[in-house]
């Protein structure tokens, strides 16, 4: 049995990323979002691998502020780069959190 190693469950979050790396942003399209981070389809553009360091850039289908963090990769396997935040504003981790409970609510309706 493998063990969890997410701090935070994830749910579905189809969307754009604008993933800035070395100076270089590439759009890219959003898998899930969790409180401490995001994974997202890598369309273009190398990812050295395990800690590097992305920026992204991203909105929530519920607001047209774009939200700004910094993580490091934890996993760029299958074609996918799943990136845990190390810097994200109170604010918009708190946009994070009330999107991601909501939308559970909706997806627990199911």
């Amino acid at each position: 049995m493998e063990l969890e190693r997410r701090d935070s469950r994830r749910i579905p979050f189809k969307g754009y990323v604008n993933r800035v790396q070395g100076g270089i942003a590439t759009i890219c399209r959003a898998v899930n979002l969790s409180r401490t981070g995001i994974c997202f389809d890598r369309i273009a553009g190398p990812v050295k691998g395990h800690g590097e360091v992305i920026s992204v850039e991203f909105q929530l289908p519920t607001s047209e502020k774009t939200l700004v963090a910094r993580g490091r990769a934890v996993n760029t396997g299958n074609g996918r780069v799943r990136v845990r935040f190390t810097s994200i504003s109170p604010e918009h981790r708190a946009m994070i959190g009330g999107y991601i409970d909501s939308a559970r609510i909706v997806l627990q309706a199911y």
